[in-house]
């Protein structure tokens, strides 16, 4: 019931500005029209919504006047998040070099293409990348024990990604996200509540991507209501329509 609960709030909280409709479908908009930029200005956006539920300012929804503003903040928020998964990529080459080392060096192209999506579409490059090169690429492999501790590095960086950017909401600082021991502390201090808003975030990607043709707008809504998810696993205010 809880979880249930977390999920209508984290979904729903937006709806209760009365312009959210307008302000998604911008956001929405620009992810369709405008990659990679779009997915930058997304994550600022998410970073203002964060900032906003923190403070308590109303509405919780920022406008889009500020958006030059959100391009530089999101593009700061993908530094982080590319900072965190280079262990994850590094060590994913490696492993590929070591497999077959001349294939790689003859497919260097291949290679540009990977970094280059990495950093320009971060949530596709990551996420989806390496599988795709795994079904195209039979010189692109690893073996069943480096697949285990590929999976290790990528979804242990994941699962810290959101502690991380709690800890830039608290202190407005992007060099924050790098402090391993409060991201661990942080996590160990609410883990349970944390676990769940993590529960929450997959079933809100899950339902964005039902959405098919609508994905972009189904995405950027995700944005927000991960933000909510995580910042209510400190934030007693936010949680106050939870059954305690």
């Amino acid at each position: 019931m809880r979880l249930l609960t977390r999920c209508r709030l984290s979904f729903g909280f937006a709806t209760r500005d009365e312009d959210w409709l307008r302000k998604y479908f911008f956001g929405g908009l620009w992810i369709l029209l405008c990659p990679p930029f779009g997915w930058y200005m997304a994550l600022g956006y998410r970073t203002e919504v964060g900032i906003r539920l923190q403070d308590g300012v109303k509405p919780v929804l920022p406008s889009w006047e500020g958006w030059r503003r959100y391009l530089v903040t999101g593009l700061r928020s993908g530094g982080v998040i590319q900072s965190f998964f280079v262990p994850y990529l590094l060590t994913l080459w490696l492993f590929a070099y070591q497999q077959n080392p001349v294939a790689v060096v003859q497919h260097w192209q291949a290679m540009l293409v990977f970094a280059a999506t990495v950093v320009l579409l971060p949530p596709v490059g990551i996420g989806m990348l390496p599988a795709v090169y795994f079904y195209l690429f039979p010189w692109f492999s690893v073996s069943g024990g480096e697949a285990a501790l590929l999976s290790v590095l990528f979804f242990g960086a994941a699962f810290m990604m959101p502690s991380a950017f709690m800890q830039v909401l608290r202190t407005r600082k992007y060099s924050s996200a790098f402090r391993l021991d409060r991201v661990v502390a942080f996590i160990a201090a609410h883990f349970v509540a944390y676990l769940e808003a993590w529960l929450v975030s997959l079933a809100s990607v899950g339902v964005a991507m039902a959405t098919c043709v609508f994905a972009p707008w189904g995405l950027f809504w995700t944005y927000p209501a991960i933000t909510y998810a995580f910042q209510s696993t400190f934030q007693d205010r936010l949680l106050i329509s939870l059954p305690r």
